[in-house]
């Protein structure tokens, strides 16, 4: 769909200027920056596995993001890495993003947020259209599991 490659093209550009712009416009060299490197490299891989986890997980449930096709869709995942956050993967690209440019140094991390925010939109309009299809057991599952992780 257009949406989805406009998303993936906005997100692509934002990872080469990143990466071009580490070497010219980085944060102010200090002596953690060893810990803001390591920190950040943990923090990637950390949200790399949670997305990848929560795309396996889905398997054949997993369809265009704030979207849902009821033929392909037919079940409520709540295993895995969704008993702890109903959006796994958009906490783990989050996190992703994040620590990218942190370990980059990056001051570019603040364009992240836009990011994370479009995650944070998109799960709302996903939580209407799984609460449309599956109704009460749905609701049952958001009141139990945070929407990413701390609330709810």
């Amino acid at each position: 769909s257009p949406k989805v490659i406009l998303i993936v093209s906005f997100l692509f550009l934002l990872v080469t200027l990143q990466v071009l712009t580490s070497s010219f416009l980085f944060w102010p060299k200090t002596s953690y920056d060893t810990l803001f490197s390591f920190l950040g490299f943990c923090i990637f891989i950390f949200g790399f596995v949670i997305a990848v986890w929560a795309k396996l997980t889905m398997r054949g449930n997993w369809g265009v993001p704030g979207q849902h096709n009821p033929k392909r869709q037919k079940e409520l995942v709540t295993s895995g890495p969704f008993r702890f956050s109903r959006h796994p993967i958009y906490l783990g690209l989050s996190l992703v993003f994040i620590a990218f440019s942190v370990t980059l140094r990056s001051y570019l991390i603040f364009f992240n947020l836009v990011i994370v925010w479009r995650f944070y939109q998109a799960s709302i309009v996903e939580e209407e259209l799984l609460t449309k299809y599956f109704g009460k057991n749905y609701l049952a599952y958001k009141e139990k599991v945070p929407r990413f992780i701390f609330y709810k």
